[in-house]
């Protein structure tokens, strides 16, 4: 799934070449590990990021709030661990606050890569995700997001 998930993203990078963040996940999880080197997004901007081991969730400040305040996007938790925290702050630059966005979950274990394209693909679009439904109504397994 990572192979997918940074695919996305640079095709997505690739339509909104002025979005800042979008960066390749394994290349950000080494920076991240790496405490000495500065990886802030310079200005707003949307990011997938690798959490918990084992998923994808999305953190962006481009979703209608204050630019202070950094909205989660987790298909799975409804809170943030210690050690997300610390990611969104490394990637942001920014103690300010940190919020879950409210939005749909998953009903499978497998989804999340799936979900976070799709609430990137809206938050660049400027589409409130919130408003999204994500459905796997199509047959084999095919999924569709619903603005």
């Amino acid at each position: 799934m990572i192979a997918i998930t940074n695919f996305a993203q640079q095709l997505i990078r690739n339509q909104f070449p002025t979005v800042q963040g979008l960066r390749h996940t394994l290349l950000l999880q080494n920076d991240i590990e790496n405490k000495n080197k500065r990886i802030a997004l310079n200005q707003d901007g949307v990011q997938i990021i690798f959490d918990r081991d084992d998923y994808w969730i999305v953190a962006s400040n481009m979703c209608g709030y204050s630019k202070d305040v950094v909205s989660i996007y987790d298909s799975v938790y409804y809170d943030i661990n210690c050690k997300t925290k610390e990611i969104v702050i490394r990637v942001f630059g920014k103690n300010g606050s940190i919020k879950m966005a409210h939005f749909q979950k998953q009903d499978s274990s497998q989804d999340c890569g799936l979900f976070v394209i799709a609430v990137v693909t809206a938050i660049v679009n400027n589409i409130d995700v919130s408003t999204c439904l994500l459905s796997n109504c199509l047959p084999n397994g095919i999924f569709v997001l619903v603005f």
